[in-house]
């Protein structure tokens, strides 16, 4: 767990660095490291480091010229600061667990819709005209498709379960073994995620 006085540390650092409009690679470099600590207690906070890493990028080529922080930066550092200042739910180091298998499967065909299974079970939803938009595309789809199998699988199995599930969405898949995405739309899908799983203590694996 974060102790009382690293939580105090980050959200002051958070603070800190609210105070300046610029940030040069270093001091970047400085509040990421902290937060990526926390994420490993704060689990969901990995999704809400994906604009201090699109800052990582555009510094790294002239690390000692300020930089302005992505439009949605400060709003990640609120949620992580709200989190700093609660106390800290311990964690448990992880170990080998065993993987529940439902056979939970889902895709997307962007001409069609959204479609999950589960066992016998199955479901499906049409994409509506112009869901392609505001940097929404088939990633997105398929990321909404794992957040359906997910708000299903959470009723049927119980606390304390490692759930694994299939998609064939790489950047889905993959994403998910990071818990974040660098595609906002799915970055967002990711987060209502994290935040079921967390409050209903299951862990999903993909």
């Amino acid at each position: 767990c974060l102790l009382e006085k690293k939580r105090t540390k980050y959200a002051a650092a958070i603070a800190e660095w609210g105070e300046k409009r610029t940030h040069n690679l270093l001091e970047t470099q400085q509040l990421y490291g902290k937060l990526l600590h926390a994420s490993l207690v704060i689990s969901p906070g990995r999704a809400y480091l994906t604009n201090l890493e699109a800052m990582l990028a555009s510094c790294h080529d002239r690390p000692f010229l300020p930089h302005t922080p992505p439009r949605d930066a400060p709003g990640d550092l609120e949620w992580w600061a709200h989190r700093l200042s609660q106390p800290s739910t311990p964690r448990p180091i992880p170990e080998p667990r065993p993987l529940v298998d439902y056979e939970a499967y889902s895709d997307a065909s962007s001409g069609v819709g959204i479609a999950i299974t589960v066992g016998p079970r199955w479901r499906a939803w049409r994409l509506v005209p112009g869901w392609k938009s505001q940097g929404r595309d088939i990633q997105w789809a398929e990321a909404v498709g794992f957040e359906l199998l997910v708000l299903y699988l959470l009723t049927i199995s119980s606390e304390g379960e490692h759930i694994k599930v299939y998609g064939d969405n790489r950047g889905v898949v993959e994403g998910w073994w990071k818990r974040s995405s660098a595609n906002k739309p799915t970055n967002q899908v990711f987060r209502r995620i994290l935040q079921l799983s967390e409050s209903r203590d299951r862990v999903v694996h993909t």
